[in-house]
């Protein structure tokens, strides 16, 4: 057991005055995709701001060097998740914020007329399930 774990159970016993076991649940293969997915996002995100922060303070392109790499991303996106979820990930990544006012633009569903905002990774991969249902 790792350390941090037995400080959680030390603490617990402690406080409640009882013999506890502190166990980590594993995680299923769905929430191991979702994990992945999530991180890739974000790390997508953190190499577009950096992108833009070398551009603006410092002048910096980097989107010669970072373009085959994202391209190699995008075509991975697209083989693994389908057409309609890889335009919903263009979406999010290129056109979900507003960039006059940083408000957040909604997805229209057009069966419904319901209006979906995707607020963050999860809420993206959770549409991204509605529309494809092999993604776990």
């Amino acid at each position: 057991m790792p350390e941090n774990y037995k400080e959680v159970q030390s603490a617990v016993n402690e406080l409640l005055k009882v013999s506890s076991t502190v166990k980590r649940r594993v995680k299923t293969e769905s929430e191991k995709k979702l994990d992945f997915f999530v991180s890739v996002m974000n790390m997508l995100e953190d190499i577009e701001a950096r992108s833009m922060i070398a551009q603006f303070d410092f002048d910096i392109d980097l989107s010669k060097y970072d373009e085959k790499y994202m391209d190699i991303i995008d075509t991975l996106l697209y083989i693994s998740y389908g057409k309609e979820c890889y335009n919903l990930i263009s979406f999010y990544r290129f056109e979900r914020i507003n960039h006059a006012d940083g408000s957040i633009n909604p997805i229209i569903i057009e069966a419904t007329g319901e209006e979906v905002f995707l607020e963050n990774p999860y809420d993206l991969y959770n549409m991204m399930r509605r529309i494809n249902s092999n993604i776990e």
